[in-house]
């Protein structure tokens, strides 16, 4: 079974970002100035879940003609609702008095990511939330209108920059700047360049250096004022959802096999498991290859997320 391991690189190093960051936000760590590289990691879980789902369901459509979005759905249900459902139970039970019944409906029917007030026991939930709606929706326009599925892509990559500039201006409160449309120029990059991956030419190591560092700096930038948010929103993140990529070349775009798909499409679950971490860096390959193809890997999530 052929793998990308620069994947498993770049989701192990997302993994431990979005963990660093939320230990220090709860001062288990004090090291602030890593606080911001949180977000950094979940925008890299969002490009790599876009790119995963994309390249299956074009190679489903390549093979068979068609995309069979039953069994698509199917395979989201089967391997996601299990584990997120008995995590739900245990933790509603636990914390049953910090909770609304509401904050349990919307973690139920994925739609956590527009739940505000939700306890911070589901706080995580919101990007799995995103990654639901992803599903749900991007196969759907995939094989309605696979013609224009460039156009349509591009079309939200330039829309969600100008609809979060639309909330700012407006000074929008409440779900809808929490909601899908916020975020989905991270999901169509990664769409994109699933789609442009056999065309896409190596990159030399010197500009991947240069990409890194842009990307490492860009947390960094202050946008403290409505002019320095604006080129922040228009010209630097838009570029900063491609250097989240990385190094990535056409012939190992092309070397993704099914299985390895189908489970790294469960990415926007990994932002709270240490085990990935230690999968990804410790576990030897043939025990990693299990881990990743064994339903063991969904039970292991709630004690995790319990004790984090």
């Amino acid at each position: 079974m052929k793998r990308i391991p620069s994947l498993d690189g770049l989701r192990a190093i997302s993994i431990v970002l979005v963990m660093l960051s939320h230990l220090i936000k709860w001062k288990h760590v004090s090291v602030p100035v890593l606080e911001a590289y949180g977000a950094l990691g979940v925008h890299v879980f969002f490009v790599l879940s876009g790119f995963l789902i994309t390249d299956l369901l074009l190679r489903e459509r390549e093979r068979t003609s068609s995309i069979d979005l039953p069994n698509f759905y199917l395979r989201r249900a089967f391997r996601i609702f299990p584990a997120a459902f008995v995590f739900l139970a245990v933790v509603t039970v636990l914390y049953w008095p910090e909770m609304h019944w509401t904050h349990v409906a919307a973690a139920v029917f994925y739609v956590a990511n527009m739940d505000l007030s939700r306890p911070w026991i589901f706080g995580h939930l919101w990007s799995l939330s995103i990654e639901e709606q992803f599903y749900l929706l991007w196969p759907l326009a995939l094989k309605r209108w696979h013609r224009y599925r460039i156009a349509i892509l591009i079309c939200v990559f330039v829309g969600t920059p100008v609809f979060r500039a639309i909330l700012y201006a407006v000074k929008a409160h409440g779900p809808i700047v929490a909601s899908l449309p916020v975020v989905a120029d991270q999901l169509a990059i990664g769409c994109l360049l699933a789609i442009f991956a056999k065309r896409l030419p190596r990159i030399p190591g010197y500009l991947a250096f240069f990409m890194t560092a842009a990307a490492i700096l860009l947390p960094w930038y202050p946008a403290t004022s409505a002019a320095r948010s604006l080129l922040m929103l228009f010209v630097l993140r838009p570029p900063a959802a491609c250097l989240n990529c990385g190094r990535r070349s056409s012939r190992h775009s092309s070397s993704v096999c099914r299985s390895e798909l189908e489970t790294c499409s469960l990415v926007g679950q990994d932002q709270l498991q240490p085990l990935s971490v230690a999968r990804a860096v410790l576990l030897k390959p043939k025990f990693a290859l299990w881990l990743r193809a064994s339903p063991a890997r969904h039970c292991l999530r709630v004690p995790v997320v319990l004790l984090c």
